[in-house]
């Protein structure tokens, strides 16, 4: 049996399920809802390295409509350019069914602006996983939608 098949099941992900380059590999994709951004001002006021930005929120299925999920997530501000700062993420995706991915990997935030730059890709590791998960590589693939909400699409190997 495919050891995806119990969590994709679970999620729901209708049309969203495709296989990737290598043998075992999936592709999920999931939306976060808007996502309120905590600013935790570490070190000189204003935007500066170390800065943390905290975060968490619903999780849907591909259409938007059935929530899957929970997105709990840290990022910080590692370096600040003329126009955007970069960030170093901490995220987990805890699905409803227990297991979850987490990723690492580096983003981009428009000086001026809290969250990834809009409509621009960022590919990051998948760094591991649990449950129906366990043992999980590739890559998500996110992208800060104009309303707010972020697309993930994992390329989900191992």
């Amino acid at each position: 049996m495919n050891r995806w098949a119990p969590l994709l099941a679970a999620l729901g992900v209708v049309g969203a399920l495709a296989g990737c380059g290598g043998s075992g590999g999936k592709t999920v994709k999931v939306t976060a809802q808007t996502v309120p951004i905590k600013v935790v001002d570490l070190g000189a006021k204003g935007v500066t390295p170390g800065d943390m930005y905290v975060f968490d929120s619903d999780v849907v299925d591909a259409d938007g409509g059935k929530k899957v999920g929970h997105v709990y997530g840290m990022q910080t501000a590692i370096t600040v350019k003329k126009d955007r700062e970069i960030v170093q993420a901490n995220i987990t995706y805890r699905f409803d069914d227990g297991s979850s991915l987490t990723i690492g990997g580096l983003g981009e935030y428009p000086l001026g602006d809290i969250g990834l730059f809009k409509n621009k890709p960022f590919e990051r590791p998948i760094v591991g996983g649990t449950g129906t998960y366990a043992g999980a590589t590739g890559t998500d693939t996110t992208v800060r939608l104009a309303d707010g909400r972020y697309q993930h699409t994992f390329h989900i190997q191992g």
